[in-house]
């Protein structure tokens, strides 16, 4: 049974501050709604479904719902649980949010991921506080929604910031693992490597493995192995190296496929290239 500390619903808005002293699983039911919602946790065994997965909670966290988004809090024992939850459409930051930057957190992601930010993921003061403001002892209906409005433009503004911070960190991470993609590709330039054989080291698909190269260096793996083996092999050759003793020290199996890499790169067989250079010398 529900003991609500704090309430207030419009069909605009909705706000409350929820205790179970004992709750039960079948109170507890998968649903969906067309507003945007933002849940805290404050205590209690709870895990969270949404779509089709599963968060585990601490006191903290919060989680974020989309619209259609579905959605339950799955109890796990019967430990006291509390919890904040504002549920509001998108049109009501219409006013102050025209563009509905501060909604990005939810629309940007897939259905189902990521919704949750811990207390880690903040920089200051938990947004918790935020919610405590959200609570008034006023009988005025006005007075509530003006607290719950002006205190929920700065939890979403303090959650956009969270996620902003996240994203960097996910870049910084992908390029981190694109920097040491490369440099492992360019320290076994001429072993046996292959796509799949780089995917394997690094535990990710061949095709993640070109996304991240291509976006890197504007080229596929394979043509960037190529180019920078192609582009030693023409240093040897032009400083007077046979041809076939580099194409093999350069990683090339048969000489054939480096005869004809060559020639589509540079428009000249490595023979008449080494003889070029020969003349030009003298």
């Amino acid at each position: 049974m529900n003991n609500y500390r704090n309430f207030y619903e419009t069909p605009q808005l909705f706000f409350h501050h929820a205790i179970d002293y004992n709750p039960l699983p079948e109170d507890f039911q998968m649903h969906l709604h067309i507003h945007y919602e933002i849940y805290c946790l404050i205590s209690g065994g709870v895990n969270y479904v949404v779509e089709n997965r599963e968060y585990p909670l601490k006191p903290g966290s919060i989680l974020l719902i989309r619209p259609m988004e579905y959605h339950m809090a799955k109890i796990l024992n019967s430990d006291k649980y509390e919890r904040y939850c504002v549920i509001f459409p998108g049109e009501i930051l219409d006013f102050v949010d025209p563009q509905q930057k501060l909604l990005v957190p939810f629309n940007s992601r897939q259905f189902g991921k990521p919704n949750i930010f811990t207390p880690s993921d903040f920089s200051g003061d938990h947004p918790i506080e935020l919610f405590k403001a959200m609570c008034v002892n006023d009988p005025s209906p006005e007075t509530k929604r003006t607290a719950i409005l002006s205190n929920l433009y700065a939890l979403l503004w303090e959650l956009l910031r969270a996620y902003e911070n996240k994203e960097k960190e996910k870049e910084n991470s992908t390029h981190s693992l694109t920097d040491q993609i490369l440099m492992y590709i360019n320290s076994h330039l001429f072993d046996d490597i292959s796509i799949q054989s780089i995917s394997e080291r690094f535990f990710i698909s061949p095709s993640y493995l070109h996304r991240l190269i291509k976006n890197s260096v504007g080229t596929s793996v394979w043509k960037y192995i190529m180019l920078k083996r192609l582009s030693v092999a023409q240093n040897e050759i032009q400083n007077g190296s046979a041809a076939i003793e580099v194409s093999r020290k350069c990683g090339f199996k048969d000489y054939s496929a480096f005869y004809r890499a060559y020639i589509k790169q540079y428009g000249i067989s490595p023979t008449n290239d080494r003889i070029s250079n020969i003349k030009d010398e003298k």
